[in-house]
């Protein structure tokens, strides 16, 4: 889907500027979630918004008007007030940036440190493709057309044997892939894809992932889609779901809409209501659940939600996030639970400092410590 950019950036601005209404926000969501420049475009103002220190202003511009309008009834000035901030961000973008939607060098790229990141599709017989250089390139019969955070490629109706490929989202970023056959995964940070070049044509529709994924697989009666995952398999027609491997211990399988079957050795379970959640171990049974989508699909929005959660398990969320690590001083602080909301546009120490966590600092190797 094709979203306006100009209409993305004056959203995206009333959003920081807090005037954003529940229908708006609802369209930017949306836009976020299933357009993968209009993300780049999203994390993009919100971390020049921080870099350029317009949150110190805009805090400074909403205390200026309302002083000055203060024999103006409260409501009416809110209003006037929130609406002249909103201009105001979206002009100092102008004047501070000039990205725009389908621009061939994307704010995203300039503001990641590469430390090392690389974002690269390696093939079996040894050749690397560089998903940073966009546009199309033919290898042994197969294009991969490269856009900014997305890759698309076909067969051109080749019926040479393919090979594998593979592909590692690097630490604190995502990725889009679109498959000959319509299928869309979104892949979160530090996650693994594999899959084989001859996909569109041959009998069963398979990948292997590792880390975590939204999938929105494309309906074909005849060709199965299978989702390997390292502890159990995925099988699917047609359906949305979200895959989770991160934690060694465990996968994960969300259903939004469909149904799967899930195998793991001689157990098999199938998740047929939107919602219905399903955890494996290894051991013992497939376990069913249910889960909050709001919560459990955030990571595409950037952002990571969570309930109940200590301390020392939030900290291994950290270092796929932000390339950082977390050392936990005090052993009493590990066992502390948490509820609430991690945002990738902010780093560790702003989070941790949202979350109420107090005495944070940051060594010379750039590690984290909680004392």
């Amino acid at each position: 889907m094709n979203f306006d950019s100009d209409h993305m950036d004056q959203l995206i601005a009333e959003e920081i500027a807090g005037t954003i209404t529940p229908a708006d926000k609802y369209i930017l969501d949306k836009a976020i979630a299933e357009d993968p420049e209009v993300r780049a475009l999203w994390l993009a103002r919100h971390q020049l918004f921080e870099a350029q220190g317009m949150k110190e202003w805009l805090k400074k511009k909403r205390e200026f008007s309302m002083k000055k309008k203060a024999g103006t009834p409260v409501r009416r000035m809110i209003l006037y007030t929130t609406s002249g901030v909103a201009a105001l961000v979206i002009v100092a973008f102008m004047i501070t940036s000039n990205m725009k939607l389908g621009q061939k060098t994307p704010a995203w790229q300039n503001l990641v440190k590469e430390n090392g990141r690389k974002f690269e599709l390696k093939l079996a017989n040894g050749e690397v493709l560089d998903l940073r250089e966009y546009g199309q390139s033919t290898i042994n019969g197969v294009t991969f057309n490269r856009q900014a955070h997305s890759l698309a490629f076909s067969t051109n109706g080749s019926k040479e044997e393919g090979q594998l490929a593979v592909f590692r989202v690097p630490v604190g970023e995502y990725y889009e892939m679109l498959l000959p056959e319509g299928t869309r995964i979104l892949l979160n940070s530090a996650t693994t894809v594999e899959f084989n070049t001859s996909f569109a044509h041959s009998s069963k529709r398979e990948i292997t992932i590792n880390g975590q994924a939204f999938l929105n697989v494309a309906k074909e009666e005849n060709r199965p889609f299978i989702v390997h995952l390292p502890k159990m398999s995925v099988k699917v027609l047609g359906t949305a779901f979200d895959v989770n491997s991160y934690d060694e211990g465990k996968n994960v399988v969300a259903l939004v809409q469909g149904s799967v079957k899930l195998e793991a050795g001689n157990k098999s379970a199938i998740l047929s209501q939107a919602g219905s959640l399903a955890t494996y171990t290894g051991e013992g049974e497939i376990q069913k659940g249910h889960f909050d989508e709001e919560d459990l699909l955030s990571w595409r929005r950037g952002e990571f939600r969570f309930n109940d959660m200590t301390l020392e398990e939030l900290c291994k969320v950290f270092p796929r996030w932000f390339e950082q690590k977390v050392v936990i001083d005090n052993a009493k602080m590990k066992t502390e639970v948490f509820t609430g909301m991690l945002e990738k546009k902010k780093g560790i120490v702003q989070n941790l400092t949202n979350l109420g966590v107090k005495n944070v600092s940051v060594d010379k190797d750039s590690i984290v410590h909680i004392k």
